[in-house]
C-alpha cells in the first residue's frame, strides 16, 4: 500500500472533524432522554382519557402525574440519578395497577424499564430491576386476589426492556466508534509526524553534506588556488538558501489547505540531478541507470529519490573521498536501486543514532518494498526492491 500522502492525510483529518462535528454521545443521550420524557407525556394524555373521573377516590390520574413529571424533569431540565428516577417513575403506577388499573400504568413501568436497561451500567442489575417490575402482577394477586390486567403489564415490562436493550446496545457501539475514531485520528497524526521527521532529516542531512563538502574543498584549495577556494564557498552560500527555500515550502505545503505545495516533490527522474549535484561538490558517484525512470509513479520516485539522497549522504560522511556506485534498473514489475562504496575505517563522527537508516526502513515498507543494508564483502551496500504502482512498459 502507497505511503499516505499529505493531501490524504489532511483529507483523513477532515473527514474526522467531519465526524466530530455529527451527534455525539453525549447528544444521543440527551436526545434519547427528550424522547422519554415526551413519552412520559403522551402515556399521561392516554391514561387520562381512559380514565377521566374513573380510579378510586380519583388518585388515578395524580398517581400517574408523577412519573410524568418526574420524566419531563430529567429529560429537558436535570438528571436525576437513577435511585432516584426509577422509583418515582414506578412507585405511582404500581399503586394504581394494585387498584386494578393496569391500562393506564402499562405505559409507565415500559418507560421504567427502558429507562433501567439504558441507564444503569451495570445490566445484572439492570435485569434484576425489570425482573422485580415484572414480580408486581404477583405480588397484587398475592396480596388482594387481583388478577386483572397482569397482560398488560408483563407486555410493558418486557417492550420496555426489549427497546432499553436496543438502545444500549447502539450506545455502546457509537461508544466504540467514536474510540476508534480517536484512535485513527492518532494514529494519523503520529505518521505524519514520522512523515515529517523523515523529509526534514533527509532535506537536512543532504544539504549539510552538500554545504560541507564544498567547504571542504574551499579549505584544501584555499592557499593555492583562492579563486577556486571563493568558487566553492558560493556554491556552498547558494545550496544553502536553496535549502532554506526548500525547508520553507515544505512547511507552506504543510500549511496549506489541500496540503499540497506549489512545486512538484523530486520522483525517480530527478536522481540524475541529484547524482550531478553532487559531482559538483567534489562527491565521486557514478551513476547508472536502466528503463524508464520518468515513467515511475510519484510515491515510487519520491521514494527512490529519497532513498539515493540518504545513501549518497552516508557514503559521504562515512565514507568520504572513495567512490559510490549507484544503479537503478526499472522493469515492468520493480524499481532496483544499488547503491554501493567501499568499507573504510569508521572516523570518530561516525556515531549517532541512526535516524536516516530507520526513515529508509520507514520509507521502504510504506510502500511495500524490501530493503538491505549491510557490508557485502569489502563494500558497503543498499539494495532496495520498490514494487511499481502501476505495470510500466519498456523501451
Amino acid at each position: 500500500m502507497a505511503r499516505q500522502s499529505a493531501r490524504h492525510y489532511f483529507q483523513s483529518m477532515l473527514a474526522a472533524g467531519a465526524a466530530r462535528a455529527r451527534p455525539t454521545l453525549a447528544d444521543r443521550d440527551a436526545t434519547f432522554m427528550r424522547l422519554t420524557a415526551g413519552m412520559g407525556v403522551l402515556a399521561l394524555v392516554i391514561a387520562i382519557g381512559d380514565n377521566w373521573g374513573d380510579g378510586p377516590d380519583g388518585l388515578v390520574i395524580p398517581l400517574l402525574i408523577l412519573p410524568a413529571v418526574t420524566l419531563v424533569i430529567h429529560g429537558l431540565v436535570l438528571r436525576l440519578w437513577s435511585i432516584v428516577l426509577l422509583p418515582l417513575v414506578v412507585v405511582g403506577p404500581t399503586i394504581v395497577f394494585f387498584f386494578g388499573y393496569a391500562e393506564g400504568s402499562m405505559f409507565f413501568v415500559a418507560l421504567a424499564a427502558l429507562l433501567a436497561t439504558y441507564s444503569i451500567e451495570s445490566r445484572r442489575v439492570a435485569n434484576i430491576l425489570c425482573a422485580a417490575f415484572a414480580l408486581v402482577p404477583v405480588v397484587a394477586g398475592l396480596t388482594n386476589g387481583a388478577d386483572s390486567g397482569w397482560p398488560f403489564w408483563f407486555f410493558g415490562v418486557l417492550l420496555g426492556w426489549l427497546f432499553g436493550l436496543m438502545a444500549r446496545v447502539n450506545r455502546d457501539l457509537v461508544r466504540q466508534l467514536e474510540q476508534q475514531s480517536s484512535l485513527i485520528v492518532e494514529q494519523a497524526v503520529l505518521d505524519e509526524r514520522r512523515r515529517m521527521a523523515r523529509d526534514v532529516h533527509d532535506l537536512v542531512g543532504h544539504s549539510l553534506t552538500v554545504v560541507l563538502l564544498h567547504v571542504t574543498g574551499a579549505r584544501r584549495a584555499i592557499r593555492r588556488n583562492p579563486q577556486n577556494a571563493e568558487a566553492a564557498l558560493e556554491s556552498a552560500e547558494l545550496i544553502g538558501r536553496e535549502s532554506l527555500a526548500e525547508i520553507r515550502r515544505s512547511m507552506g505545503m504543510l500549511r496549506s489547505a489541500d496540503g499540497l505545495g506549489h512545486e512538484p516533490s523530486p520522483t525517480a527522474g530527478d536522481i540524475a540531478a541529484l547524482v550531478q549535484e553532487r559531482r559538483s561538490a567534489g562527491q565521486d558517484v557514478e551513476l547508472m541507470t536502466t528503463g524508464p525512470l520518468d515513467q515511475v509513479g510519484s510515491a515510487i520516485g519520491l521514494t527512490a529519490y529519497r532513498l539515493v539522497q540518504e545513501s549518497l549522504s552516508n557514503a559521504a560522511k562515512h565514507a568520504s573521498g572513495v567512490r559510490s556506485d549507484v544503479e537503478v534498473i526499472v522493469d515492468t514489475t520493480e524499481c532496483r536501486i544499488v547503491v554501493e562504496n567501499p568499507i573504510v575505517a569508521l572516523s570518530s563522527t561516525g556515531g549517532g543514532a541512526g535516524y536516516g537508516l530507520i526513515g529508509m526502513r520507514e520509507r521502504v515498507q510504506a510502500v511495500g518494498g524490501n530493503l538491505s543494508i549491510g557490508p557485502a564483502g569489502p563494500v558497503w551496500r543498499v539494495d532496495v526492491a520498490l514494487p511499481l504502482e502501476q505495470p510500466v512498459a519498456t523501451l
